[in-house]
Parts: structure tokens; C-alpha cells; sequence
């Protein structure tokens, strides 16, 4: 038996289905969010699509698509992972959203977490 790997897809934006997780996503997010709300905003660059997943305070976590790999940024840690699949780059998304306001110590609501 072969292992078969799904890359992500070349095309420069999003596709419908990625469209509907990302926003399902950012709904998510905005449920646990200290704020109550997550913008995500999705746009086209020149190597491939991206998403910014940011609250009140600006962008938290980048979500690029660039050579059939899913490229995650945390941008408050600048961490980053790769994947070549969505639903573990969503999964790192979420990881890295849930982590910022607990590591974030210029952020006065980290001492009130938990």
C-alpha cells in the first residue's frame, strides 16, 4: 500500500471550500475570544493567498497558501509552521489564536485568563 498526500491546491485565491473553513474559523475564534469577535481578512498575493486573523488589538496569526503548503504565522511570537493540510493549519491556527493571551505579557487581560 501507497501513501497518497493531498497538496494544497496552486490557485492564486481561495477556493469556495477554504472560503466557508476560514469563516466557520473565524466565528470560532470569536467565541473565545475575550473580545467576543475575530475579523479575518482574506486577500491575494503574489505567491498565493493569505488570511489575517486579528482582533481587537490588530493581527494575531497569518494564514498564507504558497507552493501546495498552508504557511501559519503567529504574529505576536513569530512562530511559524507548515502543512500541507487544511484541517492541521486550522488546527494551528486555532492553537496559536488560543495561546496569544496567555503568553502576551504587554497584554493587561493575560492575568485575568483561565
Amino acid at each position: 500500500m501507497a501513501t497518497i498526500t493531498f497538496f494544497a491546491p496552486a490557485e492564486r485565491q481561495w477556493t469556495s471550500r477554504q472560503r466557508n473553513l476560514l469563516n466557520a474559523l473565524c466565528r470560532t475564534l470569536g467565541n473565545e475570544s475575550y473580545f467576543g469577535w475575530c475579523d479575518v481578512m482574506m486577500s491575494s498575493a503574489g505567491d498565493g493567498p493569505r488570511a489575517e486573523f486579528c482582533d481587537h488589538f490588530g493581527c494575531v496569526v497569518r494564514l498564507t497558501r504558497s507552493s501546495r503548503r498552508y504557511e501559519i504565522t503567529c504574529m505576536r511570537t513569530d512562530v511559524c509552521s507548515r502543512t500541507t493540510k487544511l484541517e492541521r493549519a486550522l488546527e494551528l491556527v486555532r492553537g496559536r489564536w488560543n495561546l496569544r493571551a496567555h503568553t502576551d505579557p504587554d497584554r493587561p487581560l493575560h492575568r485575568y485568563a483561565g
